[in-house]
C-alpha cells in the first residue's frame, strides 16, 4: 500500500531547484521542472500590487504568483500571510502584468476586546513569488 509522497528540493550549482517527487508506492518517479520565470517591476499600493511576469523558458506554461504580507511585530502575526495569487498562462518568451488587490481586511486582525476587525498601523512588508519560500520581489506598504 501507499505510505505517501516525499517532497525534497535538490538545488544544482546554478541555485535553479529542482522539486524531486519520490512515489514511495511503487517505482521511482522523478518529475523535474526548472523554473524559468521572471518576476520583475513591482509596483506596491494599499489597494493591491501589479508586476510583470515572464515566461523565459522554452515552452507554453503557467505560474501561480502569491502575494504575502508580513505584519508589522508588534502584531504578533505569523512572518508571512497569504493574501492573494493568480493563476497566470504565458507562451514562452511572453510577458505579463499581473494585478492581485488588497482589501482593508488584509490589513486587519481580530480584536478580542472589540470584537471586530482592526486595521494594524505600521509598516508591512510585501512579498510576492512562486511561494512562500521562493519570493522573487518585495517592498513595503505603511498603513
Amino acid at each position: 500500500s501507499c505510505r505517501g509522497i516525499v517532497d525534497q528540493t535538490v538545488v544544482p550549482t546554478d541555485d535553479i531547484p529542482f522539486p524531486v517527487f519520490t512515489d514511495l508506492c511503487s517505482n521511482l518517479r522523478v518529475v523535474v521542472m526548472v523554473v524559468v520565470d521572471r518576476f520583475t517591476d513591482l509596483v506596491v499600493a494599499k489597494t493591491g500590487v501589479s508586476f510583470t511576469l515572464t515566461n523565459d523558458g522554452h515552452v507554453d506554461g503557467a505560474e501561480v504568483p502569491q502575494l504575502y504580507l508580513g505584519f508589522p511585530s508588534s502584531a504578533g502575526e505569523p512572518p508571512k500571510q497569504l493574501k492573494g495569487f493568480k493563476k497566470t498562462v504565458l507562451a514562452s518568451q511572453e510577458s505579463a502584468t499581473v494585478n492581485i488587490p488588497l482589501r482593508e481586511r488584509d490589513f486587519s486582525i481580530w480584536d478580542t476586546a472589540k470584537h471586530a476587525w482592526t486595521v494594524v498601523s505600521g509598516v508591512f512588508q510585501v512579498y510576492v513569488g512562486a511561494s512562500s519560500r521562493d519570493i522573487r520581489l518585495n517592498g513595503t506598504i505603511t498603513m
